[in-house]
């Protein structure tokens, strides 16, 4: 039940234009799981109206809790306040007992058997407060409830409204807020933290009582034998807790569990180093489960590279009975959310928060110093990093929040390209490697598919060897001496840097590429679906793509990570319909975006760096049981200078071939077909060295 089912409710309810019980209460309790109420009077009246609206609250497992104030005489609350609690207790009967006497009259048979039950089953429990102090001899004259639904949101009214026989014939009004408005929010936590404190008896002038057995027994003895007319809940069993545990009865493979454990016997501290498609993301959450029967009050921060992987780990969380609040761009509330959210932490109403954000959050001021206020005496934190391999940039070393109690990274490929230092880096904030298990092993296994790969070779045209070739001298020029060029990268020579990606550039867009494409898809025009084209970025190369598809009539789509979050979801879903045949894609699924039913890739975008084509290649390894898929293919454009003799290859030329070699060798590798792709490969390197 939901609180978003509610249509039209309004923000001023007043009781002549309405009928405030069923236009407010009566549908606002329907969907609730709770229902917290400080109001100033108790009398039969406002018992008879609150049972008429909380029966499916009930049923669903739901909980009432009432703070009211008692009739007294300024006699009456100075015996309370210095007497025994024999005498409070003997006083406070007095005052309610005549209400007690006057239900029977007031309320039909049905709700006051109802009445009593509610209280018999604990389901409604009551408190009676009295002011001291500053407040002595006054009354408890508060007048607000708060009314929570299974999806933790809030409803909160206030106003002039008195539950008593006599409200439905005043003029009264409520004000409304509910929490899916963002400007409600903070007056919402404001009376949360209030109702707390004074059921807590926190509050240092006002004292809170529990309602006398005697009375209790009396409340209970109007059942006169009635049978309970609810369908109760085992609430004990049923008990909502955002404790992690899988919601849909998942169990991880042994594999998993060898991974588990080797984390907790590291103190919760490490780096599962796991192929891609190789269930990374669940492995963690059954950590996760691990972790909390040894620590129940957790803070738990999971950051991905991107937001496409926060939704798709926001939906893991739920199968795990998680509620993450997202904190990226997409949701621009956070802030106000995480701050309610702490707030709720340091007073102990939640003992689990989940957040799900990007890497560019945690190093986020404004979320830092939000985690920093959490009172870690009681409650611990964990990050768990996806793709951990990117919190090495040098931003992310100089920013970071670090303080966490325990760590766990998550990657296929752990180790940066061309950067030992920021490496270090990430094992330093999240422990060593403790599991790894790579792509042959999970092929075997039969975890994921078997693929057969293809090499096309690419040959630089007469202008883009020249350009290569000239841009390799002045790389030559500044690295001088020193001929490692791993070095000078690491020491952030911007101009380098630049030089190196603009060469590497003319790898992955050499222009043979497009034609080798078309020459692939002519023949496979009308059949060919489930595939994928990974395109490089920074070019002009996804609409040269297009138009060639285009050409041959084969319907596409692009997937640039630039879409939000529905024109995602019906991009995938028309592409495992078939109504998109190909995706062209760029970086976005070097990420871990689940694509299942890809089972072809074209990768035109040469690339040296293992991060890159490593998750390319597993982006069509996965299985699923919504197509057939017995093995994936893979094409790869190997791209090549153009040489007519080994005696003329220049160092340069070397330096191309065994960049792309190297990439190929290791596909090649776990492949059905690698025997002839290696011999393929010796081939070319025989004809070039």
């Amino acid at each position: 039940m939901s609180f978003k089912d509610l249509k039209n409710l309004p923000k001023i309810i007043d009781s002549s234009n309405h009928n405030i019980i069923d236009d407010f209460f009566v549908p606002v309790l329907n969907e609730a799981i709770q229902y917290d109420r400080g109001v100033g009077y108790f009398t039969s009246g406002w018992l008879g109206c609150v049972a008429k609206g909380i029966i499916p609250l009930v049923e669903r497992g739901g909980k009432i809790r009432l703070i009211t104030s008692p009739y007294l005489h300024k006699k009456d609350y100075d015996a309370i306040l210095l007497g025994d609690c024999a005498r409070r207790d003997e006083i406070i009967y007095k005052a309610l007992s005549r209400g007690i006497d006057q239900l029977k009259f007031d309320l039909d048979e049905d709700t006051r058997t109802a009445l009593s039950w509610l209280i018999a089953d604990k389901i409604m429990d009551i408190k009676i407060a009295i002011p001291k102090r500053k407040l002595s001899g006054g009354d408890f004259h508060v007048k607000f409830g708060i009314c929570k639904d299974e999806e933790d949101a809030r409803i909160l009214f206030m106003g002039s409204y008195n539950d008593t026989v006599h409200a439905n014939s005043n003029y009264e009004e409520l004000a409304i807020f509910s929490s899916l408005e963002a400007s409600s929010q903070p007056i919402i936590l404001q009376k949360e933290v209030l109702f707390e404190r004074i059921w807590q008896n926190e509050d240092q002038n006002i004292t809170v009582l529990d309602v006398p057995k005697v009375l209790i027994k009396q409340f209970e003895s109007l059942r006169e034998n009635s049978k309970r007319p609810y369908r109760r809940k085992d609430v004990k069993a049923e008990k909502r807790e955002e404790k992690p545990y899988s919601r849909e009865g998942y169990k991880p493979w042994e594999y998993q569990k060898e991974a588990i454990y080797a984390w907790l016997n590291n103190k919760m501290h490490g780096i599962l180093e796991m192929a891609t498609g190789t269930g990374k993301t669940k492995t963690s959450l059954f950590a996760l489960c691990e972790l909390s029967t040894i620590q129940n009050k957790l803070i738990i921060i999971i950051a991905c590279p991107t937001v496409s992987l926060v939704n798709q780990w926001a939906d893991e969380c739920i199968e795990f009975n998680l509620k993450p609040l997202i904190c990226c761009g997409e949701n621009n509330k956070w802030r106000g959310q995480l701050s309610d959210e702490v707030a709720k932490i340091n007073l102990q109403l939640r003992k689990y928060l989940t957040i799900v954000c990007t890497h560019e959050i945690i190093k986020n001021k404004e979320f830092k110093s939000r985690i920093e206020r959490i009172n870690r005496e009681k409650h611990k934190i964990i990050l768990i990093a996806d793709e951990c391999h990117h919190l090495g940039s040098e931003g992310s070393v100089k920013n970071i929040y670090r303080d966490y109690d325990y760590t766990l990274g998550l990657s296929a490929t752990p180790a940066r390209f061309f950067d030992g230092a920021g490496t270090k880096f990430v094992e330093s904030l999240l422990g060593p490697i403790v599991f790894k298990y790579g792509l042959s092993k999970a092929i075997q296994a039969g975890f994921l598919c078997p693929y057969e790969y293809y090499i096309h070779k690419v040959y630089l045209n007469e202008e883009e060897m020249e350009e290569y070739v000239r841009i390799s001298e002045q790389v030559k020029k500044l690295i001088g001496s020193n001929k490692n060029e791993i070095q000078i990268v690491l020491c952030r020579d911007k101009r380098l840097s630049g030089l190196l990606n603009k060469r590497a550039k003319i790898l992955k867009t050499a222009k043979m590429k497009i034609d080798i494409l078309k020459r692939l898809l002519t023949p496979r025009q009308s059949d060919i679906s489930y595939a994928i084209v990974f395109c490089a970025p920074d070019t002009d190369e996804l609409d040269k793509v297009a138009h060639v598809l285009y050409d041959l009539n084969i319907i596409s789509h692009r997937f640039t990570g630039k879409e939000n979050q529905k024109e995602r979801e019906e991009i995938l879903e028309n592409f495992e319909n078939r109504i998109y045949r190909v995706l062209t894609a760029m970086n976005i699924f070097n990420e871990g975006i689940d694509v299942p039913v890809g089972r072809e890739a074209f990768i035109l975008s040469s690339s040296t760096n293992p991060t890159e084509y490593v998750q390319r290649r597993g982006r069509v390894l996965r299985k699923t049981k919504k197509i057939e898929k017995e093995k994936a293919i893979i094409h790869d454009f190997l791209v090549l200078p153009v040489c007519s003799s080994p005696n003329t290859i220049t160092d340069i030329e070397k330096q191309i071939l065994s960049k792309e070699v190297k990439r190929s060798f290791l596909f090649a590798g776990d492949a059905i077909n690698g025997l002839s792709v290696m011999k393929e490969l010796n081939e070319i390197l025989d004809k070039y060295l």
